[in-house]
Parts: structure tokens; C-alpha cells; sequence
């Protein structure tokens, strides 16, 4: 029986007009909404109920999107690795209890893989740079950047930029996040621990 093991996400984009100037996301939205702010002015962020499984999350994503389509329609809502000068995460919660093989597997499962999958320029500015107004003392984004969740009593995975191009892309990316954390967890034989 696999274990019911929750996963969650706070993925983050931001505005532009129709001509593609940055548009301050504060002005749109309050920081604790459910749509609301990463703590930059600049960055919105989505907070979804945590689900179990992976395309319970997407719907929750698309319920939070849906809170501020209507008034927001005629902003352009732009996700990725680095956009106009500023990093979008992706991050992922998990409700189990971190264990450093976990890293270690979305890491080298996951972490690589979304690495090389994202736009390369915009890639290797989130990893390199540091970020003005971040309290992090690394570039954002970089592997292993995890934070223990004593609030639910598991662990975010900060690595992966913010995924939210399409239902499919965010979807693959929680489904295959979600399908390592339960293998390790399991001990399955393509648990990374046991290769």
C-alpha cells in the first residue's frame, strides 16, 4: 500500500502589460492571500491546499489561479527559472519526515532534470546569481536547498523553478517529485538509496 503522503507547492510568477513591462504584483494583490505574495513586491505567489496525489495539487493550482482571473485578465502571467531580473520558484512541500537520502534523490531524480529542461539562460542566471532582498546566502535555486516544515512535520524542496507553463508541465513535474519522495520512503528497488 503506497503511503499517503501529502505534497504541496507555493509556485511563483509574476505580471507584465501587454507590452511586456514588469508590472509590481503588490499593486494587484495582498501578501497572505491564497494568491497573494512571495514576501518580494514584485513576485506573486500561489499557496493550493497539499493534496495526495499529484492531480488532486494541479486542481488546487488552478482554483487559486481562478481566485484572480477575472480581474487580473488583461495582465500577462508569465512563470519560469529567471524572468526580468527576478528568480520564480517552484517549490515543493512534503508531509513526511525529512531524511537526508530524500535530498539526495530529488536531487539527482529530479533537480538535474528540471535543471536542463528549463530555458538555459534564464537557468543558469537563477543558479548563479544571488537575489537582491533574498534572506537565503546562496543563489536561489541551487541543489539541496531544502527547509524543514515542523508546521506540518515534513520538509520544502526549494530547487525547482516555478513550472507553471502549462497544466501538463506542472503536473509531470509534482507527479515525478511525488513518485520519488514514496519509491524512497518505500525503499523500492528505483528508490535513488538503493540504486
Amino acid at each position: 500500500m503506497i503511503p499517503r503522503i501529502t505534497i504541496g507547492t507555493d509556485p511563483e510568477i509574476i505580471f507584465t502589460d501587454q507590452k511586456g513591462k514588469l508590472l509590481n504584483a503588490s499593486s494587484y494583490l495582498n501578501k497572505n492571500d491564497k494568491f497573494g505574495l512571495d514576501g518580494h513586491a514584485w513576485i506573486a505567489e500561489l499557496r493550493p491546499d497539499h493534496a495526495v496525489y499529484p492531480r488532486d495539487l494541479v486542481e488546487n493550482i488552478r482554483k487559486v489561479l481562478s481566485l484572480q482571473a477575472d480581474r487580473l485578465k488583461n495582465l500577462m502571467w508569465l512563470s519560469g527559472p529567471w524572468l526580468k531580473n527576478k528568480p520564480m520558484g517552484g517549490h515543493l512541500h512534503f508531509g513526511v519526515r525529512l531524511e537526508p537520502r530524500f535530498v539526495e534523490a530529488l536531487d539527482n531524480q529530479l533537480g538535474f532534470l528540471l535543471a536542463l529542461s528549463e530555458p538555459e539562460e534564464g537557468a543558469k542566471m537563477r543558479r548563479t546569481q544571488k537575489f537582491q532582498g533574498s534572506h537565503d546566502d546562496h543563489p536561489y535555486g541551487v541543489l539541496s536547498n531544502i527547509r524543514p516544515k515542523d508546521s506540518y512535520g515534513g520538509f520544502e524542496y526549494r530547487t525547482p523553478a516555478s513550472y507553471l507553463a502549462s497544466p501538463g508541465i506542472a503536473l509531470a513535474t509534482i507527479t515525478v517529485a511525488k513518485a520519488i519522495i514514496v519509491e524512497e520512503v518505500e525503499k523500492g528497488k528505483m528508490a535513488w538509496s538503493q540504486l
